[in-house]
């Protein structure tokens, strides 16, 4: 069970998977003996950084059709990047020549990708092939859809990022202080009485209704996971953004499904809401109205 970041024409992940979930974000599911590959596509990207994200957020590796060399290639390679998606397909379009790729990808994570013909079968055993990271420790799940559904109640979507999801499991709904109960978990449209990690689960909740939820909520184990909106900042910049971080500077924070607007204070950053974290885990940092609008990522720590 891999995630895979759908970049580029979504057109070769559709040739593998078959179309599920269209927001601003495209899921395309595959289930075989491989195992089971979902794609997430920006639907909406390059007008919305958002969807470019969430993606990334959610991914194991990638798929990279490249039809031209523009900023937005140099954009969703830095994504990859902040990301440490480190193992990925790139197949090239309109004759664009591999040695220009490798010299923009050199010192990237990208160095590493295989480069391959738009072969639908070989890609798809490929990418089965990739694993996943971070599959020991608590239950993790971002949630990037939900619903009602008559005579279930409220469904959410999501991936395992981590541990595994259980029937009758209590979970918080972070950043958020109340709780739910997993009524029933479907993996591909089968009922389960657990699923591990890299699974793209829909979850029937006890205890909440769907005007309760928003994209950004992560369902974690009870005390797993830290709440603040105050932060010491110590940004690592991408070397391809040459802007400099300033005092009174709005960013956005994105990690999982969640998207927080911040001001940088002196040395801090001060949130407009509260944001859930580790203090493991990577940030990333937004700057909307630069190219390319990722300009780093940090690690939170809470101002005491």
């Amino acid at each position: 069970m891999v995630n895979i970041a759908a970049l580029g024409n979504p057109d070769l992940a559709a040739k593998i998977g078959k179309k599920g979930t269209v927001s601003d974000i495209a899921m395309y599911n595959y289930k075989g003996p491989e195992g089971n590959i979902t794609f997430i596509h920006p639907h909406r990207y390059p007008d919305r950084i958002q969807p470019l994200l969430y993606m990334v957020n959610l991914s194991h590796g990638a798929l990279l059709v490249v039809n031209n060399l523009d900023k937005y290639f140099g954009e969703q390679v830095i994504a990859l990047q902040m990301r440490e998606i480190s193992q990925g397909i790139i197949v090239l379009r309109n004759y664009i020549d591999p040695e220009q790729v490798k010299a923009i990808t050199k010192g990237t994570v990208l160095q590493s990708y295989e480069f391959m013909e738009e072969d639908p079968i070989e890609i798809r055993e490929r990418l089965a092939e990739i694993p996943m990271k971070n599959s020991e420790g608590a239950t993790k799940i971002p949630i990037d859809h939900f619903f009602p559904v008559k005579g279930v109640g409220t469904v959410v979507l999501g991936t395992v990022m981590r541990g595994e999801v259980r029937v009758h499991q209590e979970l918080q709904a972070y950043p958020y202080d109340f709780k739910v109960q997993v009524k029933s978990i479907q993996v591909h449209d089968k009922d389960v009485d657990s699923a591990g990690t890299g699974s793209r689960v829909g979850l029937a909740l006890k205890g909440v209704k769907p005007e309760d939820l928003d994209r950004g909520i992560t369902l974690a184990e009870p005390g797993t996971m830290e709440v603040g909106t105050e932060f010491e900042m110590k940004p690592e910049l991408t070397p391809f953004w040459k802007g400099e971080i300033k005092d009174g500077m709005v960013l956005h924070l994105s990690s999982g499904t969640q998207f927080v607007p911040a001001k940088v204070s002196g040395e801090h950053l001060v949130l407009e809401k509260k944001i859930a974290y580790t203090e493991d885990e990577d940030i990333l940092l937004i700057q909307a109205d630069s190219m390319p609008r990722i300009i780093g990522k940090t690690r939170l720590k809470a101002v005491r």
